[in-house]
């Protein structure tokens, strides 16, 4: 591992200055373990400075997984676009862990996500968080056009919108809104997911009429006169195998 350093000494206190290594090299930054779940954190750069790898380790040197679970993480540049690909390894498992082995996540020219894809140790799709094993964007321009979301068979996924929590005392709670609601419709038009949602909500002009919300409660379609402003609920999407 290469770094300068440069001393000089003011008075009795000496001051380290960092200079930034030539590129092409290792760096090596240490972590409290206890903060962050790993003793050190060494880095990779390309001849033009980009990151190419991190890998998480312990105090003894051996793999260690980083506060979002990963041991290592590898970045894949187009010398015309930038950056296209990031892959994010768990290593191995621990005894009776489930789950995905890799994630590769993959950008368009523009920067945009355009496919995110979980593996298992032989490469092959698996299942990720709440099943979902690919996901696949489409843009519109500068904007999100549609989203798809499959299993590891390949099935497709829907989405649906669920009321994770409600806030005590707020707009969301007094109008009679619960946690596990699932919102069906509002103002009339079907919901895809919480950002649909949330981008109806958000183009309604101020003072105008009250809309009505339609959810699912224990099979049963309730609905809700819902007021303009913040309903102080947090939200989130739910996958699901398609009809």
């Amino acid at each position: 591992m290469h770094q300068s350093v440069r001393r000089w000494r003011r008075g009795r206190d000496a001051i380290a200055v960092w200079q930034a290594p030539p590129p092409a090299v290792a760096l090596t930054t240490y972590y409290d373990p206890e903060d962050a779940g790993y003793a050190k954190l060494a880095m990779k750069k390309d001849d033009r400075g980009r990151l190419t790898e991190a890998a998480y380790f312990d105090r003894k040197g051996r793999p260690a997984r980083n506060e979002k679970g990963y041991v290592r993480i590898a970045l894949r540049y187009d010398e015309r676009v930038g950056l296209v690909e990031k892959n994010f390894y768990k290593g191995k498992r621990a005894p009776g862990e489930n789950g995905h082995a890799r994630v590769a996540v993959h950008y368009d020219a523009r920067g945009d996500l355009v496919e995110m894809v979980f593996y298992d140790e032989r490469d092959r799709p698996t299942r990720g968080p709440e099943g979902l094993a690919k996901m696949r964007s489409r843009y519109a321009g500068a904007k999100l056009g549609d989203q798809a979301f499959f299993d590891a068979d390949g099935a497709r996924l829907r989405r649906e919108a669920v009321v994770a929590r409600v806030l005590p005392g707020g707009p969301g709670e007094r109008i009679g809104l619960k946690a596990e609601d699932v919102l069906v419709s509002y103002g009339g038009r079907d919901l895809e997911s919480v950002a649909h949602f949330l981008g109806l909500r958000s183009g309604e002009r101020r003072g105008g009429a009250s809309r009505e919300l339609h959810v699912l409660r224990g099979g049963k379609r309730l609905v809700f006169v819902v007021p303009e402003g913040a309903l102080q609920v947090q939200l989130g999407d739910r996958l699901l195998r398609a009809p």
